[in-house]
């Protein structure tokens, strides 16, 4: 599929709002009205993301996306 500019600009401002919600959210959430099944869930699944994440910044696709941000960023 081939997202033009602008679809692709409209798709991150969709992400980053979702995103932004999600953080307000988490933000004012009052973990005792969570049960501790769903905290421990949680903690297990963010952890293996991270975990994911360090053990794959050796990767050359992940280094690319790495040189191919830097690029864009300093580019601005």
């Amino acid at each position: 599929m081939v997202l033009t500019a602008h679809a692709d600009a409209d798709a991150r401002a969709l992400a980053a709002d979702a995103t932004r919600t999600l953080i307000a959210w988490a933000a004012d959430a009052d973990a005792d009205a969570i049960p501790d099944a769903v905290l421990r869930r949680a903690a297990l699944v963010l952890a293996d993301n991270l975990a994911a994440m360090v053990a794959a910044e050796g990767e050359p696709e992940v280094r690319a996306a790495q040189i191919k941000l830097a690029e864009r960023t300093t580019a601005r």
